[in-house]
């Protein structure tokens, strides 16, 4: 089920990113109060022929997120149904396996989001549920430039630098992530509106 055009999400978050105090390349990000152990992943590996796959991305502040494409180019397996997802792309709309509550962000391929300051809010808003112990689900069509833009602003607010973040994600989810200058653009936008 889809949030009416320009509603806001069920759970309202007016909290800027809560960042640790510090952050280094080497740091160790599995701090979580669940156990990481067997659904932690650092590097993506490119597995053939699935679709909807899903690969779990641990964020230096102990925060999981899902992460994924519909072409199956990102690896792994959905251990658990989310509880709240934002798709950003179209197709994500009609799909009939999805039977839980989810945000459409209008963002073609490719491109840029057709309102910045809606994206903002839902990736503050992702933050804070995934902070707080939901599973959040996060989605283009690839996998690749649109999430790994946003994985790249979460890495933001979980406390990468911004001249460092789309590297981060580029080492913990996928080297072909954020995937023009635009995309990485929107990550400095976002960044700057903290």
């Amino acid at each position: 089920m889809s949030l009416p055009p320009g509603s806001r999400s069920s759970r309202e978050s007016d909290m800027r990113c809560q960042r640790p105090l510090s952050w280094s390349p080497n740091s160790d990000s599995r701090r979580n109060q669940r156990s990481t152990d067997s659904i932690s992943v650092s590097r993506a590996r490119r597995f053939h022929g699935r679709k909807n796959a899903f690969m779990i991305v641990n964020l230096p502040d102990g925060t999981l997120v899902y992460a994924q494409g519909r072409l199956g180019l990102i690896p792994s397996d959905r251990i658990a149904q989310p509880d709240y997802a934002v798709y950003l792309d179209e197709r994500w709309n009609d799909d009939a396996e999805v039977q839980w509550p989810y945000r459409l962000i209008a963002w073609p391929d490719f491109g840029v989001p057709e309102n910045e300051s809606e994206l903002f809010e839902v990736i503050l808003d992702i933050h804070a549920r995934a902070s707080s112990g939901e599973i959040v689900e996060i989605a283009c069509y690839g996998g690749l430039g649109r999430t790994g833009t946003v994985l790249s602003c979460l890495a933001v607010c979980a406390g990468v630098p911004l001249r460092d973040a789309v590297e981060w994600v580029r080492n913990n989810y996928d080297q072909r992530a954020v995937e023009t200058e635009e995309q990485r653009q929107i990550v400095e936008a976002f960044a700057n509106s903290l």
